[in-house]
């Protein structure tokens, strides 16, 4: 689960022109999930995290669109960008489900 979990998130910060040596991804996400025993989805947000504020990045880099940008278009009555519907649509049904791994 680490080595696809860390070559996930070195390719998708490469794509940001930010390179993270592998073996430095590696060793943060063993160290908390081993020696701490963190659940696989918060390790992946606390070293997403850690590498954006380490090189000053927003989280809307690293995940697209803002959280909640799709959700204020619907409260204020604008018709939305279909893809804003679609992310929309789908954050809803993801905070449903038990299991969900989520970075963003």
């Amino acid at each position: 689960m680490i080595p696809e979990t860390s070559e996930q998130m070195r390719k998708r910060f490469l794509e940001l022109n930010v390179n993270i040596k592998l073996p430095e991804i590696k060793r943060r996400l063993s160290d908390l999930t081993e020696r701490f025993n963190f659940p696989i989805a918060e390790t992946k947000q606390n070293v997403v995290s850690y590498f954006l504020q380490e090189r000053k990045l927003k989280r809307e880099d690293y995940c697209g669109m803002p959280q909640g940008a799709a959700s204020k278009h619907m409260r204020d009555g604008a018709q939305a960008p279909p893809a804003s519907r679609v992310l929309f649509q789908f954050d809803i049904f993801d905070r449903s489900l038990q299991d969900h791994e989520r970075i963003c």
